[in-house]
């Protein structure tokens, strides 16, 4: 009874100040935070009242953005946030500092495209440690990321950072999560892994790293130790359209009966080593 009087007071709050709505999806109004204060960004709400989401693809500054969730939100907890600047030619967003989310506000979902974002800091999204399940950071200009912080986040379960600007410069340390399932690192300038990468997130189910200049399939100095040992969920290894020219023995070592595709087309391998791939 409490739920359904909650739920219909709501619904006469939002009766009262509706401006607009489209889809199903109504913005501008209460329980989203006043229209003004948030500017650039833009609240939107489905109509049961349960599901919110934000859209601050028109922040072209990184004070724009600090600015609008500086302002009081009723509600912090949303499905998602969206920057996408795909087609914007004067944003300047280089950055997400500490704080640039503010840090009440979390999200289930973050997907920042087409920025021109280099430097993601540790706590910006801190608010969202127990919440966020996919965190999509792809086709920026990513080169600084806190690698070291995910396994703060307890429920994540796809990273995507294809197409940024890893390089030899910024080397991705080991991550450790124990709900990650995917990692998406797809045509970065230059990638340099570590034999550890992943075996800190037991629940990994695939690992794409292509098109990203990789010259070796990382070893362990003590064998048969591989980078892909005691992973019991895995199905995907991508490895397709990079350099590698030889392929030691134990590069592969899986334990798992899941795995079904391990791609190192366009590459070009002229040795292969024997039992370079196990399990």
């Amino acid at each position: 009874l409490f739920k359904f009087c909650f739920v219909w007071l709501l619904a006469q709050l939002v009766c009262a100040g509706k401006i607009e709505s489209r889809d199903g999806i109504h913005t501008k109004e209460y329980p989203c935070p006043i229209d003004e204060d948030i500017l650039p960004c833009i609240c939107t709400y489905n109509d049961a009242l349960t599901d919110y989401y934000l859209d601050c693809s028109e922040a072209k500054t990184v004070d724009e953005l600090t600015n609008a969730f500086n302002a009081p939100f009723p509600f912090t907890q949303f499905v998602s946030l969206t920057i996408d600047q795909s087609t914007c030619d004067d944003c300047s967003l280089t950055s997400l500092p500490a704080g640039a989310i503010g840090n009440e506000v979390s999200f289930r979902t973050v997907t920042i495209t087409g920025t021109q974002i280099e430097t993601i800091e540790e706590e910006v999204f801190a608010a969202s440690h127990d919440v966020l399940v996919n965190f999509h950071l792809y086709r920026n200009q990513i080169k600084e990321f806190p690698f070291e912080s995910l396994g703060d986040y307890k429920v994540l379960a796809t990273l995507y950072l294809q197409g940024n600007q890893f390089d030899a410069t910024t080397p991705i340390p080991a991550i450790t999560s124990e709900t990650l399932k995917t990692i998406d690192l797809n045509a970065n300038p230059e990638l340099i892994i570590p034999p550890d990468f992943v075996l800190g997130a037991p629940a990994i189910q695939r690992v794409q790293m292509r098109n990203s200049k990789i010259s070796e399939v990382p070893l362990f100095d003590e064998s048969p130790i591989g980078m892909f040992t005691g992973l019991q969920d895995i199905y995907l290894i991508d490895f397709a359209t990079n350099q590698i020219t030889e392929i030691q023995t134990n590069s592969i070592i899986a334990e798992s009966s899941t795995l079904t595709s391990v791609d190192f087309s366009h590459n070009d391998i002229s040795i292969l080593h024997p039992a370079f791939i196990t399990g």
